[in-house]
């Protein structure tokens, strides 16, 4: 049987998965820790940071690939085989049932795996020099809604726009197109810290990690509210 055939027979017969790492009861603290010694222990060329928390009755947990041997993880193909290596231990501790009517049931733990945003932005090119003199946390802090960002140059959104500042938190920003004639609809858009932004107080520069927009940046012209 190929591989095709066994993957769709496996999504129309109902099932349980239990990894054979899997504890009944276990306290999602104590799942997290055995997660991340286990890691370490097959995968010792590689470095992550692991975040654990709860979601609507089941645990979650993310993982972020730090390091793996000499691997470029910015580049696409190589990312993906690190990911696809921590998934697979990932679900040896994982316990679900399956319905081809509704999907996954019933999990024990949901996981995540991304590579490290900072690796994206660190492999760009051609970005802006500004003076680092606004941390991400402090403009996080200090931009406020009705604040404006002009597209100076990069990505997004065109040339010569202005955007206002509707809502902004540590890992969003939601913005609104100032010129009437356009569609006012609010756009949010995914920020980071670290090597994904920079800012000298009148520019402010975001790096757009990740595979979809890794090589991009937008530099914006950061008016305050009065």
């Amino acid at each position: 049987m190929n591989t095709v055939t066994a993957a769709h027979e496996m999504c129309d017969v109902a099932h349980e998965h239990r990894g054979d790492l899997f504890r009944a009861e276990e306290c999602l603290a104590d799942t997290a820790a055995r997660i991340r010694a286990h890691l370490s222990e097959v995968l010792p060329d590689m470095e992550i940071t692991a975040r654990h928390l709860r979601r609507s009755g089941f645990g979650h947990l993310r993982v972020s690939i730090v390091r793996y041997n000499a691997a470029d993880l910015s580049e696409r193909a190589a990312g993906f085989a690190a990911r696809r290596l921590v998934d697979a231990e990932l679900k040896r501790f994982t316990r679900y049932d399956w319905d081809p009517h509704g999907g996954i049931r019933n999990q024990s733990l949901s996981t995540d795996t991304s590579i490290d945003p900072a690796l994206h932005a660190a492999a760009l090119h051609g970005g802006p020099e500004l003076q680092p003199l606004v941390s991400f946390a402090e403009f996080t802090r200090t931009a406020r809604p009705g604040d404006i960002l002009e597209h100076v140059a990069g990505k997004e959104p065109p040339e010569g726009a202005r955007v206002m500042i509707t809502a902004i938190s540590a890992r969003r920003l939601t913005t609104r197109l100032v010129d009437p004639a356009t569609d006012a609809r609010e756009s949010r858009v995914p920020i980071r810290g670290g090597a994904c932004f920079v800012s000298d107080g009148e520019l402010v520069c975001f790096k757009h990690s990740g595979f979809a927009h890794q090589g991009g940046y937008s530099l914006l012209r950061w008016t305050r509210q009065a």
